[in-house]
């Protein structure tokens, strides 16, 4: 990818899907439309719609499956990501608060999930095991929480659109270097 070839001169080590980034009015055109047009064939896992561990939309063929390096088969085989770019604060150290502030909120939205011990989701076996033990009271007190929870954190990732802000991205983007001015 484009991105993959300007942050890591080649592909992305890690990446096994397609993303898509659009600005919030075309995000938001692009999911009515494909909540509009069902499909069978690729369903698409809107967190706000769906309890799922990632707050953002998701497209998947359902005739795919996806295993892990654990052996764990996913529902979701061969899937493309899509992110919506929202105005995000001026300075870099007003991005990290938001950022922590909003990685906070992914656990509360994980720790809701109803389906089983998705809420403790990770690459790495011991902490699975450990966010099953840890984060299980937390489970038990979210339940039947998650839309509500989706919801607010969908509203914080857009707190800054009424802003005057020059700045815009995905809010929750791993990368420091993934904002961009307003106008790109």
């Amino acid at each position: 990818s484009l991105l993959g070839a300007i942050r890591h001169q080649g592909f992305i080590p890690w990446d096994d899907d397609a993303d898509i980034e659009l600005a919030r009015p075309e995000y938001a055109k692009l999911i009515k439309v494909l909540h509009e047009k069902k499909s069978e064939r690729y369903p698409v896992l809107d967190f706000l719609e769906v309890e799922t561990s990632r707050p953002y939309v998701r497209i998947y063929d359902s005739r795919t499956v996806n295993t892990s390096k654990h052996n764990i088969i996913h529902s979701e085989g061969v899937f493309l990501d899509i992110f919506p770019f929202d105005i995000l604060p001026e300075t870099f150290e007003e991005r990290q608060a938001l950022k922590k502030q909003l990685q906070k909120e992914e656990i509360r939205l994980r720790q809701a999930n109803s389906r089983g011990l998705s809420y403790a989701s990770s690459s790495k076996q011991w902490i699975f095991f450990a966010k099953s033990i840890l984060w299980f009271p937390a489970h038990l007190m979210s339940k039947g929480k998650y839309f509500e929870r989706a919801k607010h954190y969908n509203e914080l990732m857009q707190q800054y659109n009424v802003s005057d802000s020059k700045v815009t991205g995905f809010a929750l983007s791993f990368y420091d270097s993934a904002a961009f001015p307003k106008e790109m």
